[in-house]
């Protein structure tokens, strides 16, 4: 009777440290979950690092809470630019029934655009973002997020005509809401697009507007940028009186800006200024550290994209680094890229998310994708 009863109260006792510590599991990943989801973009790293410790975890989670711990870990990997692993999970994000809605589809097509925007891939990146505005957004604000980023790919692309259209679209909603963070950076986006595709004179009533809104509404790091673009402008325009009333002033926001890649256009835009105010061409030892200033990829498009020109009038060479490829590599056969072209080329709404469920067995990547799921699940 007596070992009856030391086992039944054996059992209880197992019984309950098991629910304790599954309670306190749940809570650790309860409180993880919040976690992840405030940082996502303010501190990503922390986010990939709840990612990579409960994934395991996640299983008999609801699909819901399933499909958010992805999309916080997709967000983070790219604002981290680790493309191949926000281009995993957003594959994974794809073949979950829960996201078979509209408002899913926006999110992760819109992603989708983002990821093939960032690895120079600009074609399907329009056709992502298409494919989001296709679903209808109820969202003004993430309508006109949606026109600028369209706009922005086709920019990429080429097509400058067929951007301007859609920047337009993006500053009038969020004028009409009286959002004025939002339209701060999409005038200025306009901006440096006028900028780059050689109408600096138009370019500098919209940059000037945008640095104006930028202080008031917005004082946040694209602010430098609109005021390097206006400064870009200006030199282009040789205003020497509006450039050095300005100079000043961008040169302590550059001084202070977190961001690398700021200090190295201010440090090609006071060579550019220099030579076409003065005549003066940089020494080799000058050309040798503005080309050292290109740290990756990313920055070497954008020099091009700025300087080229200036490049090529100041005889420095970019030739020794080598051309741009795609980070991603093979990011455009897998599940990510087959979602974009069943969605682009479907008429209805989530049609295309039930498409690559059924076609993920046939297509290589996806098959690949999805054991990667099973895996991390």
């Amino acid at each position: 009777m007596v070992n009856r009863v030391i086992t039944c109260f054996s059992v209880f006792l197992i019984v309950s440290l098991g629910s304790k510590v599954h309670s306190a599991e749940k809570s650790a990943l309860q409180e993880a979950y919040y976690q992840a989801k405030e940082n996502q973009r303010t501190q990503p790293r922390k986010t990939i690092e709840l990612w990579h410790k409960h994934q395991s975890s996640l299983t008999g989670l609801p699909d819901r809470l399933r499909y958010n711990w992805r999309l916080f870990a997709t967000i983070a990997y790219l604002v981290e630019n680790e493309y191949s692993e926000a281009a995993k999970v957003l594959g994974q994000m794809i073949t979950m029934p829960v996201a078979n809605n509209p408002a899913d589809m926006t999110e992760m097509a819109n992603l989708a655009g983002v990821l093939f925007s960032r690895t120079m891939q600009h074609q399907i990146a329009s056709s992502a973002y298409r494919c989001a505005l296709k679903q209808n957004p109820d969202d003004p604000i993430i309508n006109a997020r949606l026109f600028n980023n369209l706009a922005l790919s086709l920019d990429q692309e080429g097509d400058f005509s067929g951007s301007v259209g859609y920047y337009e679209q993006a500053i009038d909603i969020v004028e009409k809401q009286n959002n004025f963070g939002k339209l701060a950076l999409y005038i200025s986006n306009l901006g440096y697009s006028l900028l780059t595709n050689g109408q600096s004179d138009k370019s500098r009533p919209y940059l000037k507007r945008a640095l104006f809104l930028k202080e008031k509404y917005s004082n946040d790091a694209h602010k430098v940028k609109t005021a390097l673009y206006l400064l870009h402008a200006l030199t282009d325009l040789r205003d020497w009186a509006l450039y050095d009333r300005y100079f000043g002033s961008i040169e302590q926001m550059v001084k202070y800006s977190p961001v690398e890649a700021h200090r190295s256009y201010f440090g090609w835009l006071q060579t550019y200024a220099r030579f076409s105010r003065e005549g003066v061409k940089p020494t080799e030892q000058e050309k040798s550290r503005l080309v050292a200033m290109i740290k990756n990829e990313k920055e070497l498009s954008a020099i091009h994209r700025h300087f080229q020109p200036i490049a090529d009038i100041l005889k420095i060479d970019l030739a020794f680094y080598a051309p741009l490829k795609k980070i991603m590599g093979t990011i455009d056969d897998n599940a990510v890229a087959t979602f974009v072209t069943l969605c682009a080329n479907d008429t209805g709404t989530s049609t295309a998310h039930s498409n690559q469920q059924q076609n993920a067995k046939s297509v290589g990547a996806v098959k690949q994708a999805e054991k990667k799921s099973a895996l991390r699940s």
